[in-house]
């Protein structure tokens, strides 16, 4: 059993140069330490921690990295564009470690949560939001729900 938990970067800033140079906004950072913290309390676990090389993920993952004493893995597989292949390949480097989470973007991770959920729609993932499946197979249909955690749920400030 291989656990995969999806996590669209916080909220960023509009003004930069180019896209790949947009960075966290305050409310963005404090909007990902929140959660952070909120799993991180709940006993959540990661063996590796992947990330669009984004700036805005990247900033992303360094906040779950921090927490969880883990070091970010950036890949250009997750920039804009990933597809649940890049994960299926992602996944298969890791070889024994079977708690991933990813750091990317919209609609990349909504297409790819609902293919290994098997439901026909996309799950509307806001900045912030985070999913967790479990799955045995990196496949469609084959995941299995553990949570969904919009980014309103969780308080305001720290």
């Amino acid at each position: 059993m291989m656990d995969l938990t999806f996590l669209r970067h916080g909220a960023a800033t509009s003004q930069a140069i180019t896209d790949e140079e947009r960075a966290l906004t305050e409310a963005g950072k404090n909007q990902v330490k929140r959660l952070a913290l909120c799993l991180k309390e709940s006993g959540e676990t990661y063996d590796r921690i992947f990330s669009s090389p984004l700036r805005r993920a990247i900033e992303t993952a360094q906040i779950f990295g921090e927490m969880f004493g883990k070091p970010i893995a950036s890949d250009s597989r997750l920039a804009c564009g990933c597809r649940l292949e890049m994960i299926r390949e992602l996944a298969e480097e890791c070889e024994w470690q079977k708690r991933l989470l990813f750091v990317g973007h919209s609609p990349d991770f909504e297409l790819i949560s609902a293919q290994l959920l098997g439901i026909p729609n996309t799950i509307d993932f806001k900045k912030g939001a985070a999913l967790k499946l479990s799955t045995t197979l990196i496949s469609p249909g084959t995941g299995s729900l553990f949570f969904f955690i919009h980014p309103e749920l969780i308080g305001r400030d720290l």
